[in-house]
């Protein structure tokens, strides 16, 4: 079964530390305890039941595990939990492992035991770059849906104001009515001023006599 103790405060961050070694594990639980909430793991697939069980911040893997190691295991996360921050801790300073600890699992800080330095400043660092990136992440979901939002109330409003589609709302007139109407008025209009200048140049009647034809013509 999985091995954590969980602090007091639940409002900590949670680091999830995977080691196989228990003096290693003890110690890194020693050091990390009173300011984090530290879930432990001897295995990946102990760690894996763990990720389940709170908002794991920060993880500080081990590069030499029992089944998958400890760099295969964070490439994963690196995929399935781009935020968490990940940490690699090996017994070695080859750099051929370093380098595949970069590249693949794009960890943030590796660290060579039994040193372990500066581990509590570093895992403070991987927390910071953790709720950073969340906050990142949520802002930019806010300001999607507040976009997406717009452009549906700025669509809904163009297609009020399409002439067919406001006619439409406004007197039930569909596109072909409107332009029979328009149509009709046109027709209508073009009579009556060829009417009225029948009606004052031939026959001298002159129904409005303030007003100009030459105006309207």
């Amino acid at each position: 079964m999985p091995d954590y103790k969980p602090e007091p405060s639940m409002s900590q961050p949670i680091i999830l530390v995977v080691e196989d070694d228990p003096h290693v594990l003890d110690m890194v639980d020693a050091m990390l305890r009173r300011e984090f909430r530290v879930f432990r793991a001897g295995s990946v697939e102990e760690a894996e039941c763990l990720m389940d069980e709170g908002e794991v911040e920060t993880i500080v893997c081990d590069h030499f595990l029992p089944g998958e190691n400890g760099i295969d295991f964070l490439a994963r996360l690196r995929v399935d939990h781009p935020n968490i921050t990940r940490i690699l801790m090996t017994g070695s300073s080859e750099a051929d492992t370093i380098l595949a600890a970069i590249n693949e699992g794009e960890v943030m800080q590796y660290l060579v035991k039994p040193r372990l330095e500066n581990l509590r400043d570093k895992v403070r660092r991987g927390v910071e770059l953790y709720r950073e990136k969340k906050r990142l992440d949520e802002t930019a979901a806010r300001q999607s849906a507040t976009y997406s939002s717009n452009l549906e109330r700025f669509r809904g409003r163009l297609h009020e104001w399409k002439p067919a589609g406001f006619f439409r709302k406004t007197f039930g007139m569909g596109a072909l009515t409107l332009i029979a109407f328009f149509g009709l008025a046109l027709g209508l209009g073009l009579i009556t001023l060829i009417t009225l200048y029948i009606l004052k140049t031939f026959l001298g009647i002159d129904l409005f006599p303030d007003v100009h034809l030459r105006d309207w013509v």
